[in-house]
């Protein structure tokens, strides 16, 4: 098959020079082609930006919740804002965070539990787990998360 054969393919290609570098084009057709997936490159490759295009690509439309630590919160938005200048969003707990009308919502772990109500009812478009590895050993967290994924407890997500 070639680029235009596959749909995310041709939307790749056509991004801005210099937007991704090879290997980052290379994940965000990865994490498009798999649907659910874990990005594990190392630190400093940019799993941030590939998330950020993979998702505008995956999900042209809806809102997409983006689930990360505390410390992350404002490098998630700045992040997005280098991809989309005229993003709307609406970072939770931080003072000038919020934005009417969303298409990405960024909350940290510690936080699900207060929002839960609030983020359960929003029929996403995509769910974005960064550094995940934050909610094995908590099953409050593991349980938020699922739920947001739109998978039960007892499910295994593919």
């Amino acid at each position: 098959m070639t680029a235009l054969e596959i749909p995310h393919l041709a939307a790749i290609n056509s991004l801005p020079t210099g937007l991704l570098y090879p290997h980052q084009a290379d994940g965000v057709s990865f994490l498009i082609s798999k649907g659910r997936a874990i990005l594990g490159d190392d630190m400093g490759l940019g799993k941030t930006r590939q998330a950020i295009i993979g998702m505008q690509i995956a999900a042209p439309t809806g809102m997409i919740l983006v689930v990360c630590p505390a410390s992350l919160k404002l490098n998630w938005r700045r992040e997005i804002r280098m991809v989309d200048l005229d993003a709307k969003i609406e970072v939770l707990g931080v003072a000038d965070g919020e934005q009417a009308e969303p298409r990405w919502v960024i909350v940290n772990y510690d936080l699900l539990a207060k929002n839960a109500e609030r983020l359960d009812g929003i029929p996403w478009s995509g769910v974005i787990l960064d550094e995940a590895h934050s909610i094995k050993n908590n099953s409050q967290r593991t349980s938020h998360c699922l739920k947001l994924l739109g998978v039960s407890n007892d499910a295994r997500a593919a």
